[in-house]
């Protein structure tokens, strides 16, 4: 081959190649400007939909397929203060898309990555969600979904400001999300509460009517430091307190939930007692009626200690607004040197009752 074969065919190569060069940049330019377009209209589309302003930083794709929504924002909606209900680093969405041609809504997995979700109360007891988003999650939908897993990463709840209500690394996965009736949907996951670990796993028919349940939460070791300031006025020192509970429940919206609770408590003191309670033990056997709008209290006892140990049966129920109880108590032991009564003042002595009748 010549040298002057060998300029030409350089030279083409290089005008094919700046010519790739040129348009794969003008695919860009325009891709880009597509896009920017779509999230401006993704935005707009949402804020309409939801009553309060969306905000979508960007868009983009993986490899696997997954649709990816980034630096979602939703601000509060009028009549509150500047302020973000919920922020969210980023948003899969990860479709079966030859079923979108069947006309069906099928998601392989959805990931909320980063989600915090700030709650506000104003002076009026109005919380910052506009109306139109309380009419969507009040509205049964007609749309048929279906979406194998639904898990939120890393997440923030938090309640206006306050610490005894927030919960941080919220990691929670939610499975077989459908609507269809007789669908089992799995929730299980775990939650940070005053720097302890709430575990929950539950398993719920979302779309049976009445709705079906079973949930439980636990914590091995739980602290109750963001409580602090509002257990002291009532005379409850907690600063060396740890908490072990369980809790389950069962049943369904029609009928009702049964409880079953035990809570551990160690090293707490109480301004009603002269000395600290190194162990207290509550067991809590329960059952909620919908229907009757009552609570039955079944075989629970308390232990504090060796203060005193109380087993306890009755019902709560409302009667316009005001709760009504009774209650009938075995107290195995109370001893009374153990209590405060009043400044300066020593009474001795043990109570014991087999049935102990108070209501009111």
């Amino acid at each position: 081959m010549t040298s002057k074969t060998k300029r030409v065919i350089t030279v083409i190569f290089l005008i094919l190649l700046l010519s790739v060069v040129l348009l794969l940049s003008v695919a860009y330019i325009q891709y880009r400007d597509l896009k920017r377009a779509f999230v401006v209209k993704l935005s707009t589309q949402a804020t309409s939909f939801i009553g309060q302003e969306v905000v979508v930083g960007d868009l983009s794709f993986s490899p696997a397929g997954e649709i990816n929504l980034h630096d979602i924002t939703v601000h509060n909606p009028e009549g509150f203060t500047a302020g973000k209900l919920l922020t969210i680093k980023k948003l899969s969405l990860k479709m079966r898309y030859r079923e979108i041609l069947k006309k069906n809504l099928i998601f392989e997995k959805i990931t909320v990555h980063e989600p915090e979700l700030a709650i506000f109360q104003n002076r009026a007891g109005r919380l910052n969600i506009s109306d139109k988003l309380r009419e969507f999650f009040a509205r049964k939908t007609t749309l048929q979904y279906q979406i194998d897993e639904f898990a939120i990463m890393s997440g923030i709840v938090d309640f206006n400001g306050d610490k005894k209500f927030r919960n941080d690394e919220v990691n929670v996965s939610l499975k077989n999300l459908s609507s269809v009736r007789d669908a089992k949907t799995s929730i299980r996951g775990y939650t940070t509460y005053a720097g302890s670990r709430i575990a929950i796993d539950c398993w719920v028919y979302l779309k049976d009517e009445p709705k079906r349940l079973n949930i439980s939460v636990s914590s091995e070791d739980l602290k109750l430091s963001a409580l602090k300031e509002t257990l002291n006025k009532y005379g409850i020192e907690i600063s060396k307190t740890k908490v072990t509970f369980y809790l389950n429940g069962e049943g369904d919206t029609e009928k009702g939930f049964h409880f079953t609770s035990e809570m551990g408590m160690r090293d707490a003191k109480f301004a009603f007692l002269k000395k600290d309670v190194k162990e207290m033990l509550l067991k809590i056997h329960a059952f909620l009626s919908i229907p009757e709008k009552k609570l039955f209290i079944d075989n629970t006892s308390l232990n504090a200690g060796g203060v005193t140990a109380i087993t306890l049966q009755g019902e709560v129920k409302n009667i316009q607004n005001n709760l009504l109880y009774t209650a009938r108590l075995k107290i195995q032991g109370l001893d009374l040197s153990a209590i405060n009564f009043m400044k300066d003042v020593n009474i001795g002595g043990i109570v014991n009752s087999d049935d102990l009748r108070v209501q009111g």
